[in-house]
């Protein structure tokens, strides 16, 4: 009974260091962009910023849609599609807006399916990889004109690497996910392993692994609650239809990626469209939860991992994403370019009271 109550008190604890944490590292990232901008001349900061500070509107396009091996789905590549003709169809709002995809995925693996699906690396104005991990800008921000040319934020990998410990986190998710079950208790020594290390899908500031069995993977509540007692405060999420479990320090995330490109190069927060469907990774609530604008393809993802998020008897989506938000607008997948447009300009009347 006591461990009980020392192992709560411990979660108590970590998990008000880790909000304390977040508060201080966010203020942080604003102090220090605003001094590193101070000590540069106005026409050398305004060159280093990409098009994404001229942008009026963003559509940040996170449709959760992989196959059962964890790779693009077509009906991914058909959302992008149609997100794009239905803005670029609006003369206006063509030119006013920009676009960003966010993906579990790694940097060349997104690239190698974007060129699969014949869409154009150019159409992007960033690509925010490995669930948050990464951010990258199109060639233009390096001074290149080659299409195929990202460069990495390098002010993003070093905000995110506060109190990361990607060694320790590595070995500590092994351990916990290989020797207990989804509900923590040990199993037998015979027991064939749960995840293994996904080095391809890995990067400095990612801990990818293959989930081998979902049906015995520990859920993202219980293996947090578990880390955070270690003291290890970081984030969580299955994805890519639950073939992947990847961990990413505490201050990355697909959300916290967005609002870093508010602080960063001024994007209205309340100016941003998230594409999305109804099902998706663990960190799609989170994605939906703040006070951008969303449209919910519905049929656009048939498989999430929702159900390796929480156990029984823990908080529920609609305590996240409320059912009756302003912010969130239902569509078809199989809307057209017209139906799209008609939906991003109703959300702008309703929420906004303006038009685009």
């Amino acid at each position: 009974m006591d461990s009980t109550m020392d192992n709560n008190v411990a979660a108590d604890d970590s998990l008000g260091d880790s909000l304390k944490d977040v508060q201080e590292s966010s203020l942080r990232l604003s102090v220090d962009i605003e001094n590193k901008e101070a000590t540069k001349g106005e026409g050398e900061v305004q060159d280093q910023y990409p098009i994404l500070r001229k942008r009026r509107r963003l559509f940040v396009i996170a449709v959760d849609c992989y196959t059962d091996s964890g790779g693009f789905d077509k009906k991914m590549t058909q959302a992008i599609e149609e997100t794009i003709k239905a803005v670029k169809s609006d003369p206006h709002l063509a030119k006013i807006s920009g676009f960003v995809l966010s993906t579990a995925m790694p940097m060349n693996e997104t690239l190698e399916s974007l060129n699969m699906g014949n869409i154009h690396m150019k159409d992007f104005d960033a690509l925010i990889c490995s669930s948050g991990s990464e951010m990258y800008y199109p060639g233009s921000y390096s001074g290149s004109e080659e299409d195929s040319k990202f460069s990495l934020d390098f002010d993003y990998a070093k905000h995110i690497e506060y109190r990361w410990g990607h060694e320790g986190v590595k070995r500590t998710i092994v351990k916990l996910m290989n020797s207990q079950d989804g509900q923590g208790e040990n199993k037998s020594e015979s027991s064939v392993a749960v995840v293994d290390e996904d080095e391809g899908s890995s990067n400095g500031h990612c801990v990818s692994f293959l989930v081998k069995d979902k049906t015995k993977a520990m859920p993202v509540d219980k293996l947090r609650e578990k880390l955070r007692i270690r003291g290890l405060r970081c984030h969580l999420m299955y994805c890519r239809n639950s073939t992947r479990l990847q961990v990413i320090p505490l201050l990355a995330s697909r959300s916290q990626a967005l609002r870093y490109l508010f602080v960063r190069w001024g994007v209205n927060v309340a100016n941003m469209y998230i594409i999305a469907g109804e099902k998706g990774d663990t960190d799609l609530e989170e994605l939906l939860s703040g006070s951008q604008k969303k449209v919910i393809l519905k049929g656009a993802v048939e498989r999430g991992s929702e159900e390796l998020l929480r156990t029984s008897g823990s908080y529920k989506k609609k305590d996240i994403v409320p059912a009756d938000s302003p912010f969130i607008f239902y569509t078809n997948n199989d809307s057209s370019q017209q139906i799209l447009r008609k939906q991003f300009k109703k959300q702008a009347k309703l929420v906004m009271g303006s038009d685009l």
